[in-house]
């Protein structure tokens, strides 16, 4: 995951050549974060279904069998989501249905939110002074 510092911003405000690698750096960070949070959601979802947290002993006969990969692309790029199973095969998550390979907001013509990324909005508007106004199309 990436730590956004203001030594990074201010090297990237430098001059106006340097917005097409701010929009990079902004889309790897939101689709790394968006990766890790789903990972954890999803561990957090087995621990409750489990009633148990990870490493604890448990009189349940059903327990933590590792996890599978699956690559979902979103609009801030491809994620790869570890899905966690279990010894007995009962649990499914519900955060994220099965086969599901796509996010609807990019497969879905009629959204305009999936055409448009506008990072402006995602930064509040003003960073250091300087007005961003960065629109990524998909």
């Amino acid at each position: 995951m990436f730590d956004i510092t203001t030594d990074i911003v201010k090297t990237l405000f430098v001059n106006e050549n340097n917005l097409p690698a701010l929009e990079q750096f902004m889309l790897e960070y939101f689709r790394s974060s968006l990766e890790n949070t789903v990972n954890d959601i999803m561990a957090y979802e087995l621990t409750a279904f489990l009633d148990y947290e990870k490493y604890a002993r448990s009189d349940n006969a059903n327990c933590r069998n590792g996890s599978y990969s699956r690559k979902i692309d979103t609009k801030f790029g491809s994620i790869t989501v570890k899905i966690p199973r279990d010894r007995l095969g009962e649990f499914y998550t519900s955060f994220l249905p099965k086969y599901k390979r796509r996010d609807e907001l990019i497969s879905s013509p009629n959204s305009r939110h999936a055409k448009q990324l506008n990072l402006e909005v995602l930064l509040g508007g003003f960073l250091y002074g300087k007005k961003i106004k960065i629109h990524y199309r998909f």
